[in-house]
């Protein structure tokens, strides 16, 4: 998997947030990408801060009630760009971030990788097809080995006759 190719990134969300928007905000957009890009800037950084706070992933899962997501993942963000790979692909989830007390304010962008990502599973087809490409090419030398000494049984067998 290339990240470097910046055409296989796409802004999904850009804000800066104040205030109460900094504690617990839930990104109004649905994701599908397994890969973001976050980029989280503070005017008021000092030398010292390094976290941004806390990203969760949230998923639909309808037990209790069908307008709760469910964390799916949780993790700390730091200031700067963060690129995310959640460890499960689900169809689609939302983000909430949760900004430390003491940030005056946060610049938030978000992007969505949609280039091709390997998986274990990708990974696990590619070797499948590999060995069952490697079988047929057996199967046919060992056709063609036998045809061969068969061809050469005729020619034994010619040469015996014409003495």
């Amino acid at each position: 998997m290339d990240l470097s190719q910046s055409s296989d990134w796409s802004l999904s969300f850009e804000q800066t947030l104040t205030g109460s928007n900094l504690s617990n905000f839930l990104v109004p957009v649905q994701f599908t990408s397994q890969i973001i890009g976050v980029y989280i800037s503070t005017s008021a950084a000092k030398p010292t801060w390094h976290r941004a706070g806390w990203i969760s992933q949230l998923v639909p899962t309808n037990l209790i009630s069908t307008t709760v997501n469910w964390i799916a993942y949780n993790d700390v963000t730091l200031l700067g760009g963060n690129v995310i790979i959640f460890p499960d692909n689900f169809s689609s989830y939302q983000l909430q971030f949760s900004f430390p007390v003491y940030f005056p304010n946060a610049f938030l962008s978000i992007y969505s990788y949609s280039g091709t990502v390997t998986t274990p599973d990708t990974l696990l087809g590619q070797i499948n097809s590999t060995i069952s490409d490697i079988l047929t090419l057996t199967t046919n030398v060992a056709n063609i080995a036998q045809q061969i000494q068969n061809i050469i049984t005729i020619i034994t067998g010619i040469a015996a006759i014409l003495g």
